[in-house]
């Protein structure tokens, strides 16, 4: 069945949230303390390298990752080292929110 891009793109927004959620219930449900987790970078240059492997890792383990949308962020990710150039949350923000 072919998937249309809003859906994969709804479905997509929901599974990021799935894996935020998921970062919290790992922490003891301590909300505060993911987001302090997420938002510690790297003692090097300050880059939020968390928060880059949740999104990673939310793209990565999508179910539909054959549709475009996904094969254009993993095209994109693929050469980016992270903590190099832009961030993963840049690219997953801008896909998502072009697409209503």
């Amino acid at each position: 069945a072919v998937v249309s891009t809003q859906s994969t793109s709804m479905a997509l927004k929901i599974h990021y949230i799935m894996c935020i959620l998921e970062e919290v219930e790992k922490r003891s449900d301590d909300v505060d303390a993911t987001i302090k987790y997420l938002l510690l970078g790297r003692k090097l240059d300050g880059f939020a390298i968390n928060v880059e492997q949740l999104v990673r890792k939310a793209i990565r383990t999508f179910g539909f990752s054959s549709s475009q949308l996904v094969q254009q962020l993993v095209r994109t990710l693929a050469p980016i080292t992270p903590g190099e150039g832009k961030p993963a949350l840049y690219f997953i923000m801008t896909t998502l929110n072009g697409r209503h």
